[in-house]
């Protein structure tokens, strides 16, 4: 299936940079999207290629072009929220809309997309996760490897690793263990019923 090309014309008044994110302000008659920075106020975002656009001048939307997309602050880590920034035209890992899951090139990410509902990831323990000794102040922590399914409906050891936090007091994980984890907005836990003895 082929991409379609969708124009947009940079109407900031300054030089957009290569891996912008922009919003869509609205659609000129001329047969293009006028885009301009993020001020908090719209939700149609578009990311620009790796060249810079000069004021009024024109890139283009395309479903198939791999974009690296400018970040605020140092890189997330893996599956973090990272969104927009008012008034800028890179995103940052202090506010959402995003997930990133991707690679890091300096200052620029890529495997950048947007936040639906709770995630929840397969992944197998690389090492032994303990029972929490309490669950607001001392919860305990392991690195685990990402699991994807394969095509044979298996499931697959990938190659991205996340922090994974233990809330439950009476619940313990063993390394090699394959379990389900949701982030809850701050962090990756496994899902699990704490129940009491």
């Amino acid at each position: 299936m082929r991409s379609k090309k969708i124009p947009w014309k940079n109407t900031s008044g300054e030089t957009m940079p290569a891996g912008a994110i922009f919003m869509i302000t609205e659609y000129n008659s001329g047969g293009y999207y006028e885009a301009d920075k993020w001020t908090g106020e719209f939700n149609f975002w578009g990311f620009n290629g790796q060249v810079d656009v000069a004021a009024n001048g024109f890139g283009w939307f395309d479903s198939s072009q791999a974009e690296y997309i400018a970040l605020v602050d140092s890189a997330p880590e893996w599956g973090r929220h990272v969104g927009p920034v008012s008034d800028e035209w890179a995103l940052d890992s202090k506010s959402g809309g995003f997930r990133f899951y991707g690679e890091t090139s300096d200052n620029l990410i890529t495997g950048v997309r947007p936040v639906v509902g709770a995630d929840t990831l397969m992944c197998s323990l690389d090492e032994d996760l303990a029972t929490a000794e309490a669950v607001k102040d001392d919860r305990t922590s392991a690195t685990a490897t990402v699991m994807y399914w394969g095509s044979n409906r298996d499931l697959d050891t990938g190659s991205p690793t996340i922090t994974v936090h233990n809330p439950f007091e009476r619940i313990e994980f063993a390394e090699d263990d394959v379990i389900r984890v949701i982030w809850d907005a701050v962090e990756w836990h496994p899902i699990a019923a704490d129940c009491p003895e």
